[in-house]
């Protein structure tokens, strides 16, 4: 299956700037995004096709973490994570977060899309063939709302029920529904040497996102398709180091300026 259509979701009434510059990004290359939600989005570009979320997923409501402190407590990221497992299955988008920012357009490869850095297998950019083993895996993963993560021992387990927190997808930690349970899946079936390597989708490393508000040049490697922007923990740098305003000439100004996206008019 060849797919060339970027869907997302957003979780809430507007978008920042960081938002509005990866939905520009991808009109700018010619290729299309349809941004999924649950409620109207204020300030959504008309260059964006919006879709009701429902269509796709349509729990009771919204999961939010609820464990965990600072920006991951109460994170929709939980419900994200489940959603673009539904959205792969019941339709030929590439799932692609609205902080990934594009380079060049996304295709798949026999259907596949994603990256990993390490070890470890990210899902900020997905794309998987509807009859992936994986995928259906997760599926089925992410529909046993009772049970402890497969890939959990009995100390972990025990540990968790020591604590006295109780067993669903909003009491596991960050990242269970997402990353770590794709790692943990793709090396069960095999679908892991799918994976592009870090250079093509997270060419800049969370651990050095700070250099797009530091520098003014960052060199891109050539094979990069696209640029995570890791937005959650980059709007709280820029609240609290920098009061919510990109520095002069940074990295990450030059971007704005170069996509025609205004900061002030979408502050985070």
């Amino acid at each position: 299956m060849h797919r060339d259509t970027i869907a997302s979701l957003w979780i809430g009434d507007r978008l920042s700037f960081l938002e509005l510059l990866c939905l520009k990004a991808f009109y700018d290359i010619g290729q299309k995004v349809t941004l999924y939600s649950y409620s109207p989005i204020e300030n959504l570009p008309s260059y964006v096709t919006p879709a009701d979320a429902r269509e796709i997923y349509d729990p009771e409501q919204i999961l939010r973490q609820k464990v965990g402190g600072g920006i991951v407590r109460q994170s929709p990221a939980l419900h994200a994570d489940i959603f673009r497992l539904h959205l792969l299955k019941k339709t030929e988008f590439i799932w692609a977060d609205t902080d990934a920012y594009p380079i060049r357009t996304f295709e798949t490869q026999n259907g596949y899309l994603f990256g990993k850095v390490g070890p470890n297998i990210l899902n900020g950019v997905l794309g998987l063939p509807p009859e992936s083993p994986t995928l259906n895996k997760l599926l089925e993963f992410a529909a046993k709302t009772d049970e402890f993560p497969p890939w959990w021992d009995d100390r972990m387990r025990q540990a968790h029920l020591d604590e006295e927190i109780p067993v669903g997808p909003e009491y596991f930690p960050w990242g269970t529904y997402g990353p770590q349970a794709l790692q943990y899946f793709m090396n069960q079936t095999g679908e892991v040497h799918h994976a592009a390597e870090s250079e093509v989708l997270y060419p800049i490393k969370a651990r050095h996102k700070k250099d797009l508000l530091t520098k003014s040049e960052i060199e891109i490697p050539s094979k990069a398709v696209s640029i995570h922007l890791y937005s959650t923990n980059l709007k709280a740098v820029i609240r609290r180091g920098y009061d919510g305003v990109l520095p002069a000439g940074c990295f990450l100004e030059q971007m704005c300026k170069k996509h025609g996206i205004n900061p002030s008019n979408a502050p985070i």
